[in-house]
């Protein structure tokens, strides 16, 4: 008898398709980038807005991604709770050459990581598998039928759609290959309120790097 326990759960929404006139807000955000101010983050860039869904260019987005991340935790994952909380979030721009270091997010639940622009070249996000160790083979197939054994999973940056992962998964952005447009994404870290359980927003929370 063989159980496959504990998995890793990830799910992606293609946003364009799901929500009308996505597309549109999707163009008119592109067109505000000009306006954030942006830190230097490691390999890539930051804004320095680490709360920026409350920002009014970008409060449409918010409540789409809490809808999201309450689907995922209450239909896919079929947890009990009262409500999720977005702790932080924040815009990344990648540019030729750019990319970013193997982290994760302690104190959240789940990351977000939504595609704003780029293209296929402009870096993969890359999960990796949460118990690797050094003497495990490399195991990267790519073979559908067998992705419960990978030991990474690449994600393309296609424009409008949002990935949600445990924030225990390590990932990271290979490196920028296209000169011709930037990537760009708005990430975030949610948690959950248990029926009026304890402060959990007070929690200090990893500087945000996606």
């Amino acid at each position: 008898m063989i159980y496959e326990l504990f998995p890793s759960v990830v799910e992606s929404f293609n946003l364009i398709q799901e929500e009308k006139e996505f597309d549109k807000l999707i163009l008119s955000t592109r067109e505000k980038l000009s306006d954030v101010e942006w830190i230097k983050n490691c390999y890539n860039h930051t804004s320095k807005n680490f709360n920026i869904l409350n920002h009014i260019d970008f409060e449409p987005y918010k409540i789409i991604f809490e809808n999201r991340v309450n689907k995922y935790l209450s239909e896919t994952l079929d947890y009990d709770y009262d409500e999720v909380i977005l702790l932080q979030s924040w815009v990344n721009l990648t540019n030729n050459g750019e990319s970013h270091h193997s982290h994760d997010h302690k104190n959240s639940l789940v990351s977000g990581v939504f595609f704003l622009d780029g293209d296929m070249n402009s870096g993969d996000l890359i999960l990796n598998k949460p118990y690797l160790s050094s003497f495990s083979p490399n195991k990267r197939n790519t073979d559908e039928s067998m992705i419960r054994h990978w030991d990474q999973f690449y994600i393309k940056p296609v424009t409008g759609n949002l990935w949600l992962f445990p924030s225990y998964l390590t990932h990271l952005v290979s490196p920028y290959t296209s000169s011709s447009v930037s990537r760009v994404s708005i990430a975030f870290n949610a948690i959950i309120n248990r029926f009026g359980g304890p402060g959990l927003t007070q929690l200090k929370i990893d500087y945000p790097i996606t």
